[in-house]
């Protein structure tokens, strides 16, 4: 250690001169940042911990207003009768019941081949457009061939 012109003392380390003033500085520094950041990384996990509970709070909220959503429904007696009737299927006097059921797969297969037409029409639309008037014969001829 020599002492500089300013009256400070300089440490020279490997030929680098270093103020022993900037050292303790940097020493002192190194301290608070080892006794400070498992504190910061407590904080920070703890804060993460914090944004997750609120989050299920605020689930738990939405529950607790849908729950009192039903509850409510279920205290009104016309929707009770309601409920009962569905479940249990049956009609007050005077209602007329319907049953929708799925006939399944083989009915609508049916009803698609039923609704296509059974024979296409006597010749392609092409030929159709080429029988000008004079050309194609009669009216009687061309009544016979209905388009469509």
């Amino acid at each position: 250690m020599r002492p500089s012109a300013d009256g400070s003392s300089v440490l020279s380390i490997g030929g680098l001169d270093v103020s022993t003033r900037l050292l303790v500085v940097l020493i002192v520094a190194a301290i608070l940042s080892v006794m400070l950041v498992p504190s910061l990384f407590q904080w920070w996990q703890q804060e993460r911990e914090l944004a997750q509970i609120k989050a299920q709070v605020a689930e738990q909220q939405q529950k607790n207003v849908d729950m009192q959503r039903q509850l409510d429904l279920w205290n009104d007696p016309d929707y009770i009768s309601t409920q009962a009737r569905e479940r249990s299927d049956s009609v007050r006097p005077g209602e007329t019941q319907y049953t929708v059921v799925d006939p399944g797969p083989q009915y609508q297969d049916s009803a698609l081949a039923a609704a296509a037409a059974s024979t296409g029409p006597a010749r392609p639309w092409v030929q159709q457009l080429g029988i000008p008037g004079g050309e194609g014969g009669s009216a009687a001829e061309c009544d016979a061939y209905p388009v469509g």
